[in-house]
């Protein structure tokens, strides 16, 4: 049976195209909600440690309390010591037994009394809070995030063959003006890769 020869194959090369970027962008908006859902956070975070405040007292409060009783600890039992006699001193010539433990709970009642001053002098401070009002990664603006072309290395018509130079030509790979600082064979315009067809013939 007879018919006609079938053609050959065809390959048609779609024409190189630039890369495309993409990038996914999180508004400022998304930021700043953010740092919104932190700062209530430590609003209702504040109102529980407010509420415990109520019941104990803060930090501060305590710190004082406990500096009080450790004066009045200090001072009771500076007042149980016994006193000193004169008489048996006169006497025997023998000093006070109790004079240098005197002295040492004495040092420790004013060093008590140091530390309550400075407790009351803090008496009515909360704790710092630890989240600031507004963070800096929510003040950033959009253009932050804009997406930046990486610069590839610049190119010549030397760089490419005659072979690819046709190819451009005939797909119309090409620019109506070359570009500035071209990194493909792409961003040339047409007249140069003709120009340069004919200089390497």
């Amino acid at each position: 049976m007879g018919g006609s020869k079938p053609s050959a194959p065809v390959t048609i090369m779609p024409a190189p195209t630039a890369p495309t970027f993409y990038q996914s962008l999180i508004p400022k908006e998304s930021f700043e909600d953010a740092a919104g859902y932190l700062k209530r956070i430590q609003g209702e975070t504040a109102k529980i440690q407010g509420q415990r405040y109520q019941e104990v007292g803060t930090p501060a409060e305590l710190g004082a309390r406990m500096a009080g009783r450790r004066l009045q600890e200090t001072s009771a039992y500076q007042a149980s010591l016994p006193k000193g006699d004169k008489y048996l001193q006169q006497t025997t010539g023998v000093a006070d037994p109790y004079a240098q433990l005197k002295d040492a709970v004495n040092t420790q009642k004013y060093q008590a009394l140091a530390e309550y001053e400075g407790a009351l002098a803090r008496m009515g401070e909360k704790p710092t809070p630890t989240i600031n009002e507004t963070p800096e990664w929510a003040t950033r603006p959009d253009s932050t995030w804009n997406v930046k072309q990486a610069e590839g290395s610049q190119k010549s018509l030397g760089d490419f063959t005659s072979a690819e130079i046709a190819q451009a030509l005939k797909q119309g790979t090409y620019r109506a003006a070359t570009a500035e600082k071209p990194t493909s064979i792409g961003q040339f315009s047409k007249a140069d890769l003709e120009k340069q067809s004919k200089l390497i013939g």
